[in-house]
């Protein structure tokens, strides 16, 4: 925006902030307004409906007499457009999981109605449910648009837990010889589909298991090495621990839950990614907590959960900080037990994945395997 006179205050009452002469906004309608003392106000809706787009505006002083506030013309070809009084507007149609929402949209500071019609634009909407954990995001009103759908993730009562829903599709599980810190056991790479599931946002914490032991349906309380409870990953838990745990959830909920097979976990780790870590193939800070990983907590103990960012699918600490335990068997090559829960009795290695605090960034590869007996209990698993 180009103002004569220059130090003048630019507002944007639509969304209310304050401006400044260069903005990136999205596409849209927006409420201008821009103060100087001694000079007329200019108030008026604005469209944004290029890529660049460029606003000149001289301003009158407030002693001049005058049939117009202020003077607009157009510094490039690519010039803002006046809103005109009767814009065309378009229907938003907005679908939810669960189906009963209060959807609202924070811009326009209105409920949301089914089939509400709106100017083009980008709106920000926030969505609440009860026992889903509220999300805001952007949706685009434009001419033929499909409906939105946007899913919530649930918050299992008794503990707070967040579950987060993944699509189904299919991946290349493991990894080739050629790949940097190839164990033999990641082969062979092979395609596997996977269908659409829920899995936690976040490690299970002290928090969550000591909600088990004080159920009493918990008779074990483990050990947190001084570190702290609360908020940071449970540890000292054994495969058998982990399904006393997951025995009490499914008493409690009307749903089934296990722990994810080898497969599930290295799909959801990898988020529709095909690189060495999910975030590309050079390990780099602020991912995860290991040997080596650049965090603060690097081979001293376990960190926060979420104290990392999040995966492409909003999942945290898929690798570093603890090993997370699979309910699949470990075989030292895929031969489909990575897709299948072993029986609950059987004394037979259990696959682990994510690394740790304690390992090597080697460990936090996506293709990572580990195994462990079933009763084992240690202060990174």
């Amino acid at each position: 925006i180009q103002i004569t006179p220059q130090d003048a205050k630019v507002w944007l009452l639509k969304p209310d902030r304050l401006g400044s002469n260069d903005m990136k906004l999205a596409y849209g309608r927006y409420r201008l307004r821009i103060e100087r003392s001694n000079f007329i106000t200019f108030d008026q809706w604005i469209e944004l409906n290029k890529p660049e787009q460029d606003l000149k505006i001289e301003m009158k002083p407030a002693t001049r007499s005058s049939n117009q506030n202020y003077e607009i013309t157009e510094a490039t070809e690519h010039s803002i457009i006046n809103q005109p009084p009767d814009v065309q507007k378009f229907p938003l149609i907005i679908k939810t999981d669960p189906p009963q929402t209060e959807i609202w949209l924070i811009d326009l500071e209105k409920n949301y109605k089914l089939g509400m019609e709106l100017p083009r634009g980008f709106y920000r909407v926030r969505v609440k449910a009860n026992n889903y954990e509220t999300l805001e995001q952007s949706v685009e009103v434009k001419p033929d648009a499909s409906p939105i759908n946007i899913t919530l993730n649930w918050i299992e009562p008794n503990t707070k837990m967040v579950f987060v829903r993944i699509p189904g599709g299919s991946f290349l599980m493991g990894s080739s010889p050629n790949q940097i810190n190839y164990n033999s056991d990641e082969s062979p790479e092979h395609q596997i589909n996977v269908s659409n599931f829920m899995i936690g946002k976040y490690d299970v914490t002290f928090d969550q298991w000591d909600a088990c032991v004080a159920a009493g349906a918990c008779n074990y309380r483990p050990d947190d090495e001084n570190w702290g409870r609360g908020n940071r990953p449970v540890i000292n838990v054994s495969w058998f621990d982990a399904n006393k745990f997951i025995s009490w959830l499914n008493r409690q909920n009307n749903r089934q839950f296990r722990l994810p097979t080898e497969a599930e976990w290295e799909y959801a780790t990898r988020a529709g990614t095909t690189t060495i870590y999910w975030w590309g193939d050079i390990m780099e800070r602020g991912y995860a907590n290991c040997h080596g990983c650049g965090s603060q907590w690097d081979n001293l103990r376990t960190a926060p959960v979420g104290s990392f960012s999040a995966n492409k699918w909003g999942l945290f600490d898929m690798v570093g900080n603890v090993w997370k335990w699979t309910c699949s068997e470990y075989t030292n090559s895929y031969n489909g037990s990575e897709e299948r829960c072993i029986n609950k009795d059987s004394k037979n290695l259990r696959v682990l994945r994510g690394g740790s605090w304690y390992n090597l960034q080697r460990w936090m590869r996506s293709a990572s395997r580990y195994r462990d007996l079933p009763n084992n209990r240690n202060n990174y698993t």
